[in-house]
């Protein structure tokens, strides 16, 4: 059975509930809606959802071993 190689949070913003998917080996992470009126407050405000997802939950250390890959981060989530 493989291993599960992600974290998961559910998040409230702006009163729409979200499930917050942290991926360790990929350094990324995703927003995915918990019903359709999240998915409409998502479609329609992606950018702002983002900003506030990255300045609340997410936690991003630059990885400084290589000066010439730029945007390199591991990616933590935020304990509250």
């Amino acid at each position: 059975m493989p291993r599960k190689n992600y974290k998961r949070k559910t998040i409230t913003v702006n009163k729409h509930k979200f499930y917050l998917e942290i991926y360790n080996t990929l350094i990324d992470w995703e927003i995915f809606p918990y019903n359709n009126d999240a998915a409409l407050y998502a479609f329609s405000n992606k950018d702002r959802l983002n900003k506030i997802v990255q300045k609340k939950y997410i936690l991003l250390i630059p990885v400084i071993e290589r000066p010439d890959v730029v945007d390199r981060h591991i990616v933590y989530l935020k304990t509250t």
